[in-house]
């Protein structure tokens, strides 16, 4: 009980506790504190009740959309490693490097080259070229639909490059609008030996020309 002294005396708060109880499904905090006069006399104990149930509600759920959004979050992020692993192998598959011979490459060239996908041939093939110690490379142009004018000087900076790592390029079904695409750029190509076919570049390397030796 409170004291009457409270009435008319200063008072303080000391001592202060807390607990939690259940009483008819509430969740409630009831914390006890001891009133002390300014002499540090007892006086009365204060008893406060707080009713936390919403609160401690709303706590869970949003602890439960937290784990929730967490967990779309992995999801997401599995998505999107498995959707950089499938683009890199549809680009492996779009640029395969076939070894046809020791020291003789293949690469075939599908679809629109662009200057990313011409970037992405050069570091793929100068790679290839050093690891397996490639001195001819066949650009077999066959499938090649479309080669605009950035395609094309990166084309020969491609050969070029190839080149100072001590490959030669040979180009391998070159269409008349991909020659002219290229020459309209103004490129030097009489030096970079050329072929009908595969199996005509395939035969040249078999049976080697003064433009093409290994």
């Amino acid at each position: 009980s409170i004291n009457p002294a409270l009435e008319t005396a200063d008072t303080f708060l000391t001592g202060a506790a807390s607990q939690r109880l259940q009483l008819s499904g509430r969740q409630l905090v009831v914390s006890r504190s001891t009133l002390v006069d300014t002499h540090g006399q007892r006086v009365g104990t204060l008893v406060l009740g707080r009713d936390v149930t919403e609160i401690e509600e709303r706590t869970l759920q949003l602890e439960q959309e937290r784990a929730h959004l967490a967990s779309l979050v992995r999801e997401l992020e599995a998505e999107q490693q498995e959707r950089a692993a499938l683009a890199a192998t549809v680009q492996a598959l779009a640029m395969p490097v076939i070894p046809i011979l020791d020291g003789v490459l293949v690469l075939p060239l599908v679809g629109v080259f662009d200057r990313e996908r011409m970037s992405e041939l050069r570091i793929l093939m100068l790679k290839a070229v050093e690891r397996l110690s490639a001195r001819i490379v066949m650009l077999d142009l066959t499938g090649l639909s479309f080669l605009d004018e950035i395609g094309a000087v990166g084309l020969t900076r491609s050969i070029q490059a190839a080149r100072l790592l001590g490959a030669e390029c040979m180009l391998v079904g070159v269409r008349p609008e991909i020659a002219e695409a290229i020459v309209a750029q103004g490129l030097v190509i009489e030096d970079i030996p050329t072929a009908a076919t595969l199996q005509e570049a395939v035969r040249r390397v078999l049976v080697p020309t003064r433009n093409i030796t290994l």
